[in-house]
């Protein structure tokens, strides 16, 4: 788990960061974690299982968002208090499973899979990749969709990104579990939402995976209005407008967790 002490301010709850699909803790690093515990929090960033260089006893491919649930789970029995969850993407979903059953000090939903599913997510990058998409269900496998950088480009970048600059990230993404996918389609819905904490949900207005009216329907379910940053795409932590999208989410958590001192 990486991890990044608070350099100033003091009494405010841990973050916990959980990434999303084809990636790991790294893409918290570059930007995330060193701007969060700048501004007083400590910060943790797991690995889901078989991410991130990490090793899992089941294959990849069969992997549910309920062992995803329990990476989270614990992680988060490390801390020493409830921390503030942040989840982005497919980490947005296993989020909402996490606190439906657990105390959190507050949850912050980025670019988040909606409570209902990805099925308008699904159909829309099938519509402009349908060969990759084939190959998704005939290989059981959610590499397709990224192994080519341009396809990877569009999906989780905004026009901001330059395709070279994307390169280097683009090198560091992994296959996804094709079971993880069939769960935010309908097997692994999270419900209703139970939790009493607080609650802010974020989207990107170049987000093409999650678009605003995904956002919405997310924010509608928490009954919280959702903050739009344009001008970024899905991988917020990463492209060149990451500033204004982490900026928005520090103002949030200094109106709700004053720092002390």
């Amino acid at each position: 788990m990486l991890t990044r002490r608070a350099t100033s301010g003091g009494g405010r709850p841990p973050l916990l960061l959980v990434h999303g699909a084809w990636s790991g803790a790294w893409v918290w690093e570059e930007h995330f974690l060193d701007y969060f515990a700048a501004r007083g929090f400590d910060v943790y960033a797991p690995n889901l299982r078989a991410h991130g260089g990490t090793r899992s006893g089941r294959a990849l491919r069969w992997t549910t968002i309920a062992a995803y649930v329990e990476d989270v789970r614990r992680a988060a029995a490390t801390l020493s208090e409830p921390p503030v969850i942040v989840g982005h993407s497919m980490g947005g979903l296993i989020v909402q499973h996490y606190v439906r059953r657990t105390e959190v000090a507050g949850t912050a939903l980025l670019c988040s899979v909606p409570p209902g599913g990805i099925r308008r997510c699904t159909l829309r990058v099938a519509r402009h990749h349908p060969l990759a998409m084939l190959r998704v269900n005939l290989e059981l496998s959610l590499l397709p969709l990224i192994e080519d950088i341009e396809t990877a480009h569009h999906l989780l970048s905004s026009p901001s990104m330059p395709l070279e600059r994307f390169r280097r990230h683009h090198a560091r993404l992994q296959d996804e579990s094709y079971r993880a996918f069939i769960d935010m389609l309908a097997l692994g819905l999270p419900g209703r939402p139970t939790t009493r904490a607080p609650v802010l949900v974020m989207g990107a207005g170049d987000d093409f995976l999650f678009d605003e009216h995904d956002v919405r329907a997310t924010a509608s379910a928490y009954d919280v209005r959702p903050e739009m940053v344009a001008g970024v795409g899905h991988a917020v932590m990463l492209e060149p407008g990451w500033e204004s999208f982490a900026e928005r989410l520090g103002s949030w958590l200094d109106a709700h967790w004053p720092a002390h001192g």
